[in-house]
């Protein structure tokens, strides 16, 4: 009995072991095509790095280099630091319109969320509906009337048809909201009315502290969508002193003509790399609680 025991256990021990080998196997071959996969989808933006930093002769060489040698860092000097078209005042107006964008939309998208998801209403069922539909209709398809009605308010060429739009909401980032304060159990509402909480005490000192990792998401949407944003500023902005960035960095190919080529691609990429830096800063800060809020977002509706 105890022989046989022991070849069972000597059995158990090759299984185990052969089952550990193979795991490990399996991690080693998974990162390795991660890595693989990573590193090639990283290509691109170093040769974005490396083509900033070349000089115009370095542009036109044959066979092109990754790396540029020498490294010319005067080109972000040169970009950031000229008057005829003035990459830095393009980079502050979007970032000023950006923020004011995203908060106006990360405070009206969480009320009306919560209004959705934890008070009870008449025709709620109905107006949620509603404001799904919405997301069906493209906004080009509104564009023309839009455009008439700010053109009569006087607000062409400023930045309250960028800005103001934001404070009334986004149905796709309500939507967000409401399925993410959907999870959180009712006997937090319940208590809380119970402590002589109002509505507003309610949704501000119980629900949205809790709401942390969906206030994330929608933040960094809300970011990459008005810091990337061509389209709008395209249509109501005519003075390039209140233009942005997204928009300026097409000055660069009909203003400037560097050296040997006609498009000055060093400077291109130097404005389009930091036009990105913002969007990867914002990504990784908030990168834990955001992934969690578009996760649980989706579970309960």
């Amino acid at each position: 009995m105890s022989a046989s025991a022991a070849e069972a256990r000597r059995a158990n021990t090759q299984i185990s072991a052969g089952a550990r080998t193979g795991h490990a196997l399996g991690r080693v071959a998974t990162y390795t095509l991660v890595g693989a996969v990573a590193l090639l989808l990283a290509i691109p933006f170093l040769w974005m790095i490396g083509t900033s930093l070349k000089t115009d002769s370095e542009l036109v060489r044959f066979p092109p280099r990754l790396w540029p040698d020498p490294v010319a860092w005067s080109n972000y000097v040169r970009t950031f630091t000229r008057d005829d078209i003035p990459i830095h005042r393009f980079a502050l107006n979007s970032m000023i319109v950006t923020i004011l964008a995203v908060i106006g939309q990360v405070l009206t998208s969480t009320m009306v969320g919560f209004a959705f998801a934890r008070l009870q209403w008449f025709g709620r069922n109905v107006c949620f509906g509603i404001l799904l539909a919405t997301m069906m209709l493209p906004s080009q398809v509104t564009i023309v009337p839009v455009f008439i009605m700010f053109s009569k308010l006087g607000w062409t060429n400023s930045w309250l048809p960028l800005i103001v739009p934001a404070w009334f909401g986004s149905p796709f980032f309500i939507f967000l909201v409401r399925q993410f304060m959907l999870t959180l159990p009712r006997d937090l509402d319940d208590a809380a009315r119970i402590d002589g909480c109002n509505t507003w005490q309610l949704y501000s000192q119980v629900i949205l502290p809790l709401c942390k990792p969906v206030v994330a998401a929608v933040a960094v949407f809300s970011f990459q969508g008005h810091w990337n944003d061509f389209f709008n500023p395209l249509i109501y902005i005519t003075d390039p002193e209140k233009q942005l960035l997204s928009v300026g960095i097409t000055y660069l190919t009909t203003v400037m003509s560097i050296g040997p080529v006609s498009t000055p691609w060093n400077t291109l990429m130097a404005v389009s790399l930091a036009m990105t830096v913002p969007m990867i800063v914002i990504f990784f800060a908030a990168q834990r609680v955001f992934v969690k809020g578009v996760v649980f977002s989706g579970l309960k509706g």
